[in-house]
């Protein structure tokens, strides 16, 4: 049986507008569909695909301090993506140690991916005076609002990384953990296209605005694993 304090959770957690919560809790066919980033077919399916985790293995980290939004790791190896830390409230110091002790616990850790933007450059910095594992280890400083690889397609970086990662789940060459926070995000984020023909993904605070759920850290850091060129990555 759901309660109505699980329905109350979802609804926090997922967000109102978000297509998994309508679908899953509301019974009724989403009508964002449109602009969603990725589908919730595509979502589930990804949740039940069982890929190996083959060759190097890269963590991503959206950096946040104080206040409701959340620190998140995701870790990426091939493509096999799992949440691999989730905390709220800590500084610049506690992420920066905790993600050295990760990729230094992890032999398959070769690259460390940081949201540059704000407090994350504090994490950055840390990063690069620690020389993670002897040097193993390459801290990559991610800033969403940087030009993109594609510049004739995309706005800048971040709506980069979240639409070619919409097309590694369009090619179904992801295999994602069951995170509730994560597929809520993918599927409730909206992007435009501009004149230019260029695409623009919404911004932090205007997704915040409109869901419930808060913000999209969860997906924005699975998005950073995808910010380097890998496999199954390509132009939406």
């Amino acid at each position: 049986m759901v309660t109505t304090d699980q329905i109350e959770e979802r609804r926090r957690e997922w967000g109102e507008e978000s297509a998994l919560y309508i679908a899953s809790v509301l019974g009724r066919f989403p009508d964002n569909l449109e602009d969603a980033i990725v589908p919730r077919s595509l979502l589930m399916a990804a949740v039940e695909r069982q890929l190996d985790p083959v060759g190097e293995a890269t963590l991503a980290c959206d950096v946040a301090r104080f206040g409701a939004d959340k620190t998140v790791v995701y870790r990426r190896q091939g493509n096999v993506c799992r949440l691999a830390w989730k905390a709220q409230g800590r500084n610049t110091q506690e992420v920066a140690g905790r993600l050295r002790m990760m990729a230094e616990d992890d032999p398959a850790v070769t690259e460390i991916i940081v949201d540059d933007t704000g407090v994350g450059g504090g994490v950055t910095d840390r990063l690069n005076e620690e020389n993670v594992a002897g040097g193993r280890v390459r801290v990559v400083a991610f800033n969403g609002g940087e030009k993109a690889r594609r510049p004739d397609r995309y706005v800048n970086a971040i709506a980069e990384a979240w639409l070619e990662l919409a097309q590694v789940f369009r090619n179904g060459m992801i295999d994602i953990d069951d995170n509730p926070a994560v597929l809520a995000q993918l599927s409730a984020r909206r992007y435009t296209v501009q004149g230019d023909r260029r695409i623009k993904l919404e911004s932090k605070d205007d997704f915040k605005k409109r869901s419930t759920g808060g913000s999209p850290d969860d997906a924005d850091a699975l998005a950073m694993c995808y910010a380097v060129p890998g496999p199954g990555v390509g132009v939406w």
